[in-house]
């Protein structure tokens, strides 16, 4: 299973590489985020929220336990249906997303003890989120000893 900390940390980081992302949040349930997003300012917008990830079991040898965290974060930006609709909000925070995959990209290819095993990532739109919240999710795997 990841370290939630060092998953924290990594996204923290990832933030400060990626100019145009203002704040991350580590959330459990829908319920964490919908409050995040309650209370949430103008100037943390747009957000990384990062989902504690799940692991399942993936080998029966006991010396040796593997585990796949399926994992999930979300880019999100706060909409306004009169100046800035679904889509313009999906155009505006496509750069950011695509830079946050690059960055784990890269550091899967440096060897990055956190990404070094990551598998395909998917991306997919999100449009009203939340109701005022639209954005990008991206899901992938990491494999953990």
């Amino acid at each position: 299973m990841i370290s939630l900390k060092t998953y924290r940390e990594y996204y923290e980081d990832v933030m400060r590489r990626v100019p145009g992302i203002h704040s991350v949040r580590v959330v459990n349930v829908d319920q964490d985020m919908s409050d995040c997003l309650k209370s949430i300012s103008s100037d943390e917008l747009p957000v990384l929220f990062v989902v504690v990830p799940s692991a399942q079991e993936t080998g029966t040898d006991p010396d040796n336990v593997e585990e796949d965290n399926l994992c999930l974060i979300f880019l999100m930006d706060r909409m306004d249906m009169q100046r800035r609709g679904p889509v313009r909000v999906l155009e505006d925070t496509q750069p950011l997303v695509e830079s946050i995959k690059n960055v784990m990209r890269g550091d899967r290819n440096r060897g990055c003890c956190l990404m070094h095993n990551l598998d395909r990532m998917t991306t997919t739109p999100e449009t009203g989120f939340y109701t005022d919240y639209s954005g990008w999710s991206v899901s992938f795997k990491l494999s953990t000893e």
